[in-house]
């Protein structure tokens, strides 16, 4: 269930092997986040928005959030379909056209789920439409934001 991407994201993806439907915010996923944070230096983290409907979603935002806590100095929360409505954005990055195909024909991989009907792959075209036209941009993904920490210099 637990994604976690380097730079080259397309070579180094580690899975934790958590059954799906079973993701617990509990020691031993805060303990495999913690140890991938540290290996592979990350200082940027993307994960789901805590008030989602999936339970693996929840949770394993509460878990980034706790394995995080100390070491990263930026967290973004995204939306995704079964995100709670009471989800509101703060900073958002416009998708050029080639940007949503890639993310359709990525996430068109994930084949069981769409079967399953965890998502519609219209409804997210949808919601990056909606959040494109919230500013003003053809499409754009929404994120919350947990905190983000700059130094002086960069702000």
């Amino acid at each position: 269930m637990f994604l976690f991407f380097k730079k080259t994201w397309n070579k180094n993806i580690i899975f934790g092997n958590f059954p799906d439907g079973f993701v617990e915010s509990n020691l031993k996923t805060v303990k495999f986040i913690e140890d991938n944070l540290k290996k592979y230096n990350i200082q940027r983290l993307y994960t789901h928005f805590p008030s989602d409907r999936h339970q693996d979603h929840r949770n394993l935002s509460l878990a980034v959030a706790s394995a995080a806590r100390r070491a990263i100095p930026e967290i973004f929360l995204f939306q995704g379909p079964s995100t709670h409505l009471s989800f509101e954005p703060h900073y958002f990055i416009e998708l050029s056209k080639k940007d949503m195909d890639k993310k359709i024909d990525s996430l068109s991989c994930y084949k069981t789920q769409i079967e399953k009907g965890s998502f519609d792959i219209e409804h997210v075209k949808n919601i990056a439409m909606v959040n494109g036209n919230t500013v003003n941009v053809g499409y754009a993904e929404a994120f919350s934001i947990n905190h983000l920490v700059r130094r002086e210099e960069n702000v």
